[in-house]
């Protein structure tokens, strides 16, 4: 019979595998739960550290990258760029077109603006494509995360990278607008050839703005970022523009061009900027612009490189590139005797009124890949005669009274076992201030300055701008440009600006203003001046200048109406080396108007006996023929500015024969000619008060005599009256007779005058007169007379026939009558006491009668 215990039991055997069953099922449910637990929570500590490690998201640093500075001219049109490694230059998003923006979101991110910093959607798609590729063929990175890669993280493939950059672009987003982003985004983007954002890649690639950029121009620029050196056009020209059409493509299949737009993108004509003008142009100036700026922001040089600066500066590029033209060209500039190279030079140009410098040339060309090389116009030489103005004439007139008519004498002196020459080796005499000065003689300028102290013209100069050593304050060879360090060109533009801007001084720039990247201005320049000596001086030693300009040293610029001062420097013939050399060493010039100020140097940096000016390179010559292109450029149409006379000057018409011939300053009369006037000008007060006795008609002299001397002949005498004078003798055959000029006398003083005339016949009666005549002025062709003296008739005793005197005799012995009369006979000469006068020389003085001759009488026609 068969048993039910085994049913049951396998029953239980069953019910016991399931539980055994379940059981494992738990266990690895557990396991797997467990395993999840700690992924979450690996996880958690995982994304705990990354966010412990980036910390709070600096919006700032997003926008801290590197940006390239811009230099702008005096009219704001920019002249170059500066940059460091990365050549950036900040636009904003609105001055992007809106197709060029939908070019770069359609290729690089086409959900950008609904995703919230990361694209799941596109990581899962470009994984997918990644695997099926067994490579990296698709990027899953957001343009907001390719903005944080390329600014606050590195560029290395790293899961805790882009775990990062999931994490940095989405706390963006929460703080930035999706334009914000965009705009940084096209700013920060690398485009090759040193391009970094979209300005920098249109200026490289296209020599336009960003503003500017046509669909097709975009779209290459899309083209470009995925691989940039490979897909620059500089590099491969054809797949970049295979990269373009593409990117045309991607726009028409995202809805943003149209085919027929898309077609017509494809089809357009692209034009490469390959000869695009290298950044660092106008080098000397560039140099001077950025050390100036630098310390003006106090950062390093630099940093104004990566800075996004907007520099505006005071460079008149016209006239920069005009100079830069005449800089290279050989015939300027005067080559060695001795070794054939043409020697070196600087150019200045400053606007006189604001110092602001127009044009700098440092050197006759900038060296190519160099930059801060030496700049000539911040040399230090010798400045010869140039210094003279300023260190011995505009102290002299400001402190000490001076005027343009002071005479000084140029003679020669030995100071302090020194004697000093003219050029030329010649001495002038008596001279006045204008000439000395205009006419550059030397030795007027060391005595001029041995007067007024060279302590009173160190301190003048000075303020002026010019440095000095202690070793200057002892040296009157000064006067001359003695120093011992010389000073620069910019020094001298400055100084001389002082004179052309009325005796106000101010420093030189060449920035007017510097703005940040965003057009905040960080510096604006103030023109500040200081009045350091007056308008009437500055006035005086204008007018000596522009004298120099016309007649003087600087006679080349003739014509150009500026003030001029040259300078030569000779190579010292102490040194052995130079003894036999006949060279200069240095030349300048400086000419300036209340407009403009321009210095030119020529010389070599190194003097030696291979490289040395030849002797007609002075200042009067080459530099002065630059400074005359120079003008001639500034004021082609123009009209040449002039000094204002100040309220305190006085125009005076003065004598010139006086002034030259008696060194008299003498205010002219109403008679002197026009050729013989001169015009000058003093400080009020300081004008001569004195005319001059020379252009008058001459008075008739007086004493006039006639007699007869032992040889019976006429002795005329007279005394004159004005020592001038030209005093012509007319002689008449008798009363009414035929006049003839019989001799003509100019005394030169105010001595008695007596003259013999021995060419009269005997038995005859001559009369004789005295007219004045002015040696010079002419009326209506005719030299002037003045009015005559009356004439004097005289009778010339008949010689005796042969042996008539001795019938005489017995006649007059045997008529005692005879005898009495001879007894009470009186002198022949008709004048015996006024005779008296003239031999004790006390002649009557100008009040007096002209004559007292009792048998004067009315004189016959003048001759």
């Amino acid at each position: 019979m068969p048993s039910s215990t085994p049913k049951r039991m396998d029953k239980h055997k069953n019910s016991k595998g399931k539980k055994k069953g379940g059981s494992i099922w738990k266990k690895i449910l557990a396991i797997i739960g467990i395993l999840a637990a700690l992924m979450v929570i690996a996880v958690g500590i995982y994304l705990f550290t990354i966010l412990g490690s980036l910390g709070n998201l600096d919006p700032e640093s997003i926008v801290k990258y590197d940006q390239t500075s811009l230099v702008y001219d005096s009219h704001d049109n920019l002249i170059s760029s500066i940059h460091g490694i990365e050549n950036r230059i900040y636009v904003p998003l609105n001055q992007i077109p809106k197709h060029v923006q939908e070019a770069f979101i359609a290729v690089e991110d086409v959900r950008f603006r609904t995703h919230p910093g990361f694209d799941v959607r596109r990581m899962f798609g470009s994984l997918l494509q990644n695997i099926k590729a067994k490579d990296i063929v698709a990027g899953a990175s957001t343009i907001t995360q390719q903005l944080v890669r390329n600014t606050v993280l590195s560029q290395e493939q790293t899961i805790d990278r882009k775990v990062k950059e999931i994490i940095l672009a989405w706390q963006l987003e929460q703080k930035y607008s999706k334009d914000q982003i965009l705009e940084m985004y096209l700013n920060v983007i690398y485009f090759a050839e040193g391009a970094y954002g979209i300005e920098a890649a249109s200026k490289t690639y296209f020599g336009k703005t960003a503003s500017e950029l046509s669909v097709s121009e975009g779209a290459l620029l899309v083209g470009i970022i995925n691989n940039p050196h490979r897909n620059s056009p500089f590099i491969n020209e054809k797949r970049s523009l295979e990269k373009k059409d593409q990117s045309i493509e991607i726009m028409v299949k995202n809805g943003y061009l149209n085919a027929e737009e898309g077609e017509k993108a494809k089809n357009e004509d692209i034009t490469f900027a390959k000869d695009v003008k290298p950044a660092y142009i106008h080098g000397y100036f560039m140099d001077m612009v950025l050390e100036e700026a630098a310390a003006l922001m106090n950062v390093k040089l630099d940093d104004l490189y990566t800075g996004g600066y907007r520099i505006y500066t005071t460079m008149d590029k016209e006239l920069q590139e005009y100079a830069e033209q005449l800089y290279a060209r050989e015939d300027l500039f005067p080559k060695s005797p001795a070794s054939g190279e043409t020697s070196e030079s600087a150019l200045v140009v400053m606007d006189t009124d604001t110092g602001e410098l127009q044009t700098v040339m440092g050197g006759r060309s900038y060296p190519k890949g160099q930059r801060y090389v030496l700049n000539r116009v911040e040399t230090r030489r010798s400045p010869g005669s140039a210094i003279k103005p300023l260190v011995v004439y505009v102290p002299a007139v400001e402190i000490f009274d001076y005027t343009p008519v002071t005479f000084i004498d140029d003679a020669p002196i030995t100071i302090n076992n020194w004697t000093p020459r003219n050029a030329g080796g010649r001495f002038h005499g008596i001279v006045t201030l204008r000439t000395a000065l205009s006419k550059s003689y030397n030795i007027p300028a060391v005595k001029t300055l041995d007067e007024i102290g060279i302590s009173n013209g160190i301190s003048m100069a000075e303020k002026m701008g010019i440095t000095f050593t202690e070793n200057d304050h002892y040296n009157i060879a000064l006067a001359l440009g003695g120093m011992e360090e010389g000073t620069t060109p910019l020094e001298m533009a400055r100084a001389f600006a002082s004179l052309g801007d009325r005796g106000s001084y101010k420093e030189e720039t060449a920035i007017r203003r510097i703005d940040d990247s965003h057009g905040k201005t960080l510096y604006r320049s103030r023109i500040e001046k200081e009045q350091i000596f007056s308008e009437e001086t500055a006035f005086l030693v204008n007018s000596i200048l522009q004298t120099a300009a016309d007649t003087g040293t600087a006679c080349r610029l003739q014509g150009m109406q500026p003030a001029a001062k040259t300078g030569t420097v000779q190579l010292p013939p102490d040194i052995d080396e130079f003894a036999d050399i006949n060279g200069n060493n240095d030349a300048w010039v400086v000419a300036y108007n209340p407009e403009y100020t321009v210095v030119v140097w020529m010389g070599f940096d190194k003097r030696t006996i291979e490289n040395y000016l030849p002797s007609d390179a002075s200042g009067s010559s080459y530099p002065t023929e630059i400074a005359r292109e120079v003008f001639l450029y500034l004021y082609e149409g123009k009209e040449k500015p002039s000094f204002q006379k100040p309220i305190g000057i006085s125009e005076v018409k003065l004598d010139k024969k006086s002034l030259e011939e008696q060194y008299r300053v003498l205010l002219a009369s109403a008679l002197t000619p026009d050729e013989y006037v001169v015009t000058e000008y003093f400080k009020r007060g300081a004008e001569p008060t004195e005319q001059s006795d020379y252009w008058v008609v001459p008075s008739a002299p007086y004493n006039f005599r006639v007699s007869l001397n032992e040889n019976e002949n006429p002795v005329i005498s007279f005394v004159p009256r004005e020592s001038f004078a030209v005093y012509n003798i007319i002689r008449t055959t008798g009363e009414g007779g035929q006049a003839s000029l019989v001799n003509q006398i100019r005394n030169g003083t105010l001595d008695p005058v007596q003259w013999t005339d021995t060419q009269v016949s005997p038995g005859e009666t001559f009369g004789y007169y005295v007219i004045p005549v002015h040696p010079e002025m002419k009326l209506g062709g005719e030299a002037v007379q003045g009015p005559r003296t009356d004439v004097i008739y005289i009778d010339i005793p008949a010689k005796p026939l042969p042996g008539q005197d001795i019938w005489d005799n017995i006649w007059d012995w045997l008529n005692p009558r005879n005898r009495q009369d001879d007894d009470n006979d009186t002198d022949t000469d008709t004048n015996t006491d006024n005779n008296d006068d003239m031999n004790e020389g006390s002649p009557e003085g100008p009040e007096g009668d002209p004559q007292d001759d009792t048998d004067a009488d009315t004189a016959p026609p003048a001759a």
